[in-house]
């Protein structure tokens, strides 16, 4: 690899001088030499993972931290029959090369080099700050407790209903700066379909190169209460994409509005048929669906940590203003299943009783 041809001395930090041997094209020759007033003196050589990670034959070999923002070598290696030895002093370069004609074909090039280098030595700072949620201070259960609570609710089985890959993705551990993220499952947001279970799944398991087309739950409830599996817990379903839990929410990109799909589980019922349009109401869910959806939320509870105030809708975490769902949703039928389902696992202290944890 480029760098390791650098043939650096062993006492560099005590010396003002840096001797290199570079395999590189093109540029050096004549051309190199009105590179050399921009190589300041540098201690010694490192290199710049992430362009050396593209296909781009560029190489960026910057200084030590205390110098990066000054010291640069900017070398090519298109050609690498081309060698140079490259002396750099304050005040004086010596350069000597092969295939000097090609370093005066790419002379044109050597102001456009400057401003790459200056550009990638820049420390770019984060726009916004990270933001958690306090801890909930309940433990998960092991899968064995979790499996018993399971039997005990008469849960049917999951049907699996997988999404295309473009419609989910992984929970992000770090943003685009570098800095960890909450990426663990921390809430439960509440959906309903609008349209019927099989167009849903359906829509989900075509897959949507656009971004706004792009779109998942992790499970849906069907009429039956069937349970269907579209997303597994660990992924990042596309669930709510602008949207916040009180004025907590989760930024990975530096243009990201905020989402809660890197912390959020999301569950949906399926809508009714007079409910399939933009009316502001249905006729609600059915009693298979309120039964099955509690006991899912419990065993998403106990198996994360999650406590009764973290459990939501999508009309309430919403910040575009355009989502209503799920309509005719009735906490008091949810709780009644709810607190049944606790009581059969033994994990009412889910529920506090209080807004907050």
């Amino acid at each position: 690899m480029m760098v390791g041809k650098l043939s650096l001395a062993k006492q560099t930090l005590a010396k003002p001088w840096l001797s290199a041997r570079l395999s590189v094209g093109g540029l050096l020759g004549a051309g190199a030499e009105a590179l050399a007033p921009w190589c300041q003196p540098v201690c010694a050589c490192l290199r710049l993972a992430p362009w050396r990670q593209r296909r781009s034959r560029i190489w960026l070999v910057a200084a030590p931290e205390r110098l990066r923002r000054s010291s640069w070598l900017v070398c090519f290696r298109p050609f690498p029959c081309c060698r140079a030895a490259v002396t750099s002093y304050p005040g004086a370069a010596k350069i000597q090369s092969q295939g000097g004609t090609l370093g005066l074909l790419l002379l044109p090039l050597v102001p456009l080099l400057v401003l790459l280098s200056a550009c990638g030595t820049r420390v770019v700072k984060a726009p916004f700050p990270v933001q958690t949620l306090a801890d909930a201070g309940l433990q998960p259960l092991p899968a064995a407790r979790l499996a018993a609570c399971a039997t005990a609710l008469r849960l049917p089985p999951e049907l699996a209903r997988p999404a295309d890959p473009s419609n989910f993705g992984q929970r992000q551990a770090r943003d685009a700066f570098g800095r960890d993220v909450p990426n663990r499952p921390q809430l439960i947001v509440l959906h309903e379909t609008v349209i019927s279970a099989a167009d849903t799944v359906r829509y989900f398991a075509t897959p949507h190169p656009r971004d706004d087309d792009q779109a998942s739950y992790h499970q849906l409830i069907d009429r039956a209460g069937q349970r269907l599996r579209i997303v597994p817990d660990l992924g990042r379903a596309f669930g709510a994409g602008m949207a916040a839990f009180g004025d907590f929410t989760v930024r990975i990109r530096p243009a990201s509005v905020g989402s809660l799909n890197n912390v959020a589980l999301h569950l949906s019922l399926e809508t009714p048929p007079d409910g399939r349009g933009d009316g502001d109401a249905h006729s609600g869910y059915t009693s298979e669906q309120y039964r099955v959806a509690a006991g899912q939320v419990l065993l998403w509870q106990a198996a994360w940590g999650i406590p009764m105030s973290r459990v939501t809708t999508h009309q309430a975490v919403d910040r575009s203003h355009s989502r209503r769902d799920p309509r005719s949703f009735r906490w008091d039928s949810f709780d009644t299943a709810w607190r049944e389902a606790a009581s059969r696992c033994g994990l009412t202290a889910l529920d506090r009783g209080r807004a907050t944890i």
